[in-house]
């Protein structure tokens, strides 16, 4: 059996329009598909950005903060410093005819990954609003050593013979690093004794 060229033409039409419309049929089924990856790398180009703004800034902030984590005090590993802030924190509010009642400390906390300490004391007051002032505007001219958080107010007392008193209570957050401890240098050997003046005497053996 011959076939024409035309029906030879007709079956290649053919061919190609299934071949097509398959094609098409897989992509409309991939389009989904293709849609998720690129909106997934736009999103990642997005993120990628956003890293790199965060990475050039990290630089000078981390620069900053070693700056500021210089200026703070400088304790050894193995001291407490609860009673050492205790002291302090006493001397500013008896500096500030402040009176507190109590004082707790928390548990001592590391910042970051530094070696950045914070320690926050707990305090009950009671006083009038001059002392107050007097007290915050001292603990917060230590700058970043001393912040004072939650703080509370309220009247001491609903009598009149305790009108203008108040109390409450407050937190101060104090900043502070840690070293290891330097061992102290061995002491130097005492230097042996002087000779006589003179020289040493010999006395022959006979």
């Amino acid at each position: 059996m011959n076939t024409s060229r035309r029906e030879i033409l007709l079956a290649l039409l053919t061919g190609l329009v299934v071949l097509l419309g398959g094609t098409y049929w897989i992509i409309d089924n991939k389009m989904p598909e293709i849609r998720e990856i690129r909106q997934n790398k736009e999103n990642l180009a997005r993120l990628i950005a956003k890293n790199e703004h965060i990475i050039r800034k990290r630089v000078p902030l981390e620069r900053e903060m070693q700056g500021l984590i210089a200026n703070l005090p400088q304790h050894p590993m193995s001291k407490d410093v609860k009673y050492e802030l205790y002291n302090e924190i006493t001397q500013i509010a008896e500096d500030s005819s402040f009176t507190i009642n109590r004082k707790e400390a928390e548990e001592e906390r590391q910042i970051g990954n530094f070696d950045l300490y914070e320690l926050s004391i707990d305090c009950d007051y009671s006083t009038t609003i001059e002392p107050l002032t007097y007290f915050l505007y001292n603990l917060q001219a230590r700058g970043i050593v001393m912040n004072v958080t939650e703080l509370s107010i309220k009247p001491r007392s609903t009598r009149s013979s305790e009108r203008g008193k108040i109390k409450g209570k407050f937190t101060v957050d104090f900043a502070f690093t840690r070293t290891d401890e330097i061992p102290a240098p061995a002491p130097e050997p005492a230097p042996a004794p002087a000779p006589p003046a003179g020289g040493l005497e010999v006395t022959p053996v006979e």
